[in-house]
């Protein structure tokens, strides 16, 4: 039989939410190559590596539309051309 199952906590941060306040999020990887992703005491997302990176690239992308709208949005770009829609 195997081993005994063992993970090591990655790490974790504090979040500030629009509804629910501060918010405990934090990462582990376990011995049969999942990460766990818990978000507070109310939602666990446990997901291999492949979906780890699509849900990371997700991450990414709406992190990068943010910043790219806060931009465009921002006082003084009329200079470079840019515009809101």
């Amino acid at each position: 039989m195997g081993g005994q199952y063992t993970r090591v906590q990655l790490g974790q941060a504090q979040i500030e939410t629009e509804a629910h306040g501060t918010m405990t999020i934090s990462t582990e990887l376990d011995c049969l190559k999942k990460v766990t992703i818990r978000f507070g005491n109310s939602f666990t997302l446990r997901i291999d590596e492949d979906n780890l990176n699509r849900f990371g690239a997700l991450l990414g992308s709406a992190a990068i539309s943010l910043a790219l709208k806060e931009l465009i949005n921002s006082e003084g770009n009329s200079d470079y051309g840019i515009k809101s829609r």
